[in-house]
C-alpha cells in the first residue's frame, strides 16, 4: 500500500509541477529594499535576488525605496524589471 501512495504523491508533484511551469507572464510592482545584495520585495513572502531578476537599462540606477514594474517569464522562475514605477499623483506634477 505505500507503494501505491509514493506514486500518487509523485503523481500529484509532478502535476503542480506542470502547472507551475505553464504559468504565463504576469506583471507586478515591487520595491528595491536592498542594493548590495540587489533585493527586490513582491510580497512579504516573495523577495526576489539578482539571480531571479533580469535587468533593462531603464533600472540600472536603482535605489532602496524604488518601484518598480516586474513582469514574470512563462515559467515564473524570473522576472524581467522593465521600469521604474513614476506616482505623477504624489510628485504634485
Amino acid at each position: 500500500m505505500s507503494e501505491f501512495n509514493n506514486l500518487i504523491k509523485q503523481i500529484k508533484k509532478a502535476a503542480v509541477e506542470a502547472v507551475e511551469a505553464s504559468k504565463p507572464a504576469a506583471f507586478y510592482i515591487a520595491t528595491v529594499v536592498n542594493t548590495q545584495p540587489l533585493q527586490v520585495k513582491i510580497s512579504s513572502k516573495l523577495v526576489l535576488t539578482k539571480a531571479q531578476l533580469i535587468l533593462t537599462k531603464s533600472v540600472e540606477s536603482m535605489v532602496v525605496g524604488d518601484r518598480v514594474v516586474l513582469a514574470r517569464v512563462p515559467g515564473g522562475r524570473q522576472f524581467i524589471a522593465m521600469d521604474k514605477v513614476v506616482d505623477e499623483l504624489a510628485s504634485g506634477n
